[in-house]
């Protein structure tokens, strides 16, 4: 894999920066240009080096067995950091990532002073929202680690094309926040492009979070990666306590957040901060979700709205189109056995047995649900759910990539 220098165009909202993309396997569908793009006023704080670039092109080079080249610099600690990662997912998933090596023209130790900017990567969601909330005074006293800006990052979870989407999420979020002292960059790149159909997203997405947060090294000097799984259910997962540290460099410190808790210990302990009813965003149903609002129907919504009746949160939801109720304990399947012992053990602890019932008869339908999976053999369970559930077409390929992405 070949990364070519990349090319910044700077315009009055946005600053641009794209780079060529050449792979030695025949590929069909893949973009020829990754690209990052910040708004205008950020152009100062663009980090010169490859950290970025060879960041998020890591995974799909993995994958594809290929040495990446760049031929400009890279931080050494980054260097060192990036070949410990590939130790790691190359252990984790030898059948998904094969050993590689970073080749630089050069490696250079970062010389700028380090920036005063503690970043967080943030989507709105029950992860990130904690992570805020923990590096907010007063629960955050030290001022310096205290969170001063937040990157939103479009093409992630919202499809690049899917304008209106961003632009809705932005506006809630960068209202809300602004209130809390918070800034909010709104930044988009097309990295997952270059993944769909390869690797998972699951595994990959920690590298492309990590590039937007190296793209803007010089600015931060600490960069906040919310924890998808608790420490006790680690697995392989593109963001982990076991990877994301390695991802610093020497002036830039990343830190995965959160992993002391599950995610229902996390709603608890954020469900009554007042900015969480205007911007919680959880929704991964693209095609019943519309501009700044969850479906309230897909599973993770009612997961989350589950959790919220369970906990009794007050106030409404202004994200939801319906207020949360216990009924949705019994709508969704797939998490029950990670989240619902949870749910009762709270249940139990806190004397509120109103939702003991409902957790016991969904647990009872989820290992019922486990034992008919087990009688019915693998490829036929792969043809009835293709019938009962057929797939859409993935929205992350360069089919969909607007024009001006290509």
């Amino acid at each position: 894999m070949h990364i070519h220098p990349p090319h910044i165009t700077a315009s009055e909202t946005e600053v641009i920066l794209t780079a060529r993309i050449n792979v030695d396997t025949p590929l069909e569908d893949l973009p020829q240009h990754l690209s990052f793009r910040f708004p205008a006023a950020y152009r100062p704080h663009i980090n010169p080096r490859g950290d970025a670039w060879v960041t998020a092109m890591l995974p799909l080079a993995m994958h594809l067995g290929e040495d990446i080249h760049y031929p400009g610099a890279l931080s050494e600690r980054l260097f060192y950091g990036l070949g410990e990662l590939v130790k790691i997912f190359s252990t984790w998933l030898p059948e998904v990532f094969h050993p590689i090596r970073i080749h630089p023209a050069r490696l250079e130790p970062s010389t700028t002073r380090p920036g005063s900017a503690t970043l967080a990567a943030f989507s709105g969601g029950v992860d990130s929202s904690y992570v805020v909330f923990n590096h907010l005074p007063p629960r955050q006293e030290i001022p310096a680690l205290q969170v001063t800006h937040c990157v939103f990052i479009h093409g992630f979870d919202i499809p690049l094309q899917e304008t209106a989407e961003y632009d809705a999420w932005q506006a809630i979020f960068g209202e809300t926040l602004s209130g809390l002292g918070i800034e909010l960059i709104a930044a988009r790149t097309n990295a997952q492009y270059f993944t769909t159909g390869r690797v998972r997203w699951e595994y990959a997405h920690g590298c492309a979070l990590a590039a937007v947060g190296l793209m803007l090294e010089p600015f931060c000097k600490q960069y906040l990666i919310a924890s998808s799984w608790q420490l006790t259910r680690l697995k392989p997962w593109g963001s982990s306590i076991v990877t994301d540290h390695w991802f610093s460099t020497e002036t830039m410190a990343v830190r995965h957040s959160g992993v002391e808790a599950g995610r229902f210990a996390k709603v608890e302990t954020v469900k009554n901060w007042p900015p969480l009813r205007s911007m919680l965003r959880v929704c991964v149903d693209y095609p019943r979700r519309s501009p700044g609002k969850n479906c309230s129907c897909c599973e993770k919504c009612r997961r989350t709205l589950a959790m919220l009746a369970v906990l009794e949160a007050e106030g409404s939801f202004q994200t939801f189109i319906r207020p949360p109720h216990l009924r949705d304990v019994l709508n969704w399947v797939p998490s029950y056995r990670i989240y619902v012992p949870d749910m009762l053990r709270y249940c139990w602890q806190q004397g509120k047995l109103r939702a003991v019932p409902l957790l016991i008869l969904a647990q009872a339908r989820y290992l019922l649900h486990q034992a008919v999976r087990s009688l019915v053999p693998a490829w036929l369970f792969r043809r009835l759910k293709a019938k009962l559930y057929p797939l859409s077409e993935n929205p992350f390929t360069v089919r969909h990539l607007p024009l001006d992405w290509h």
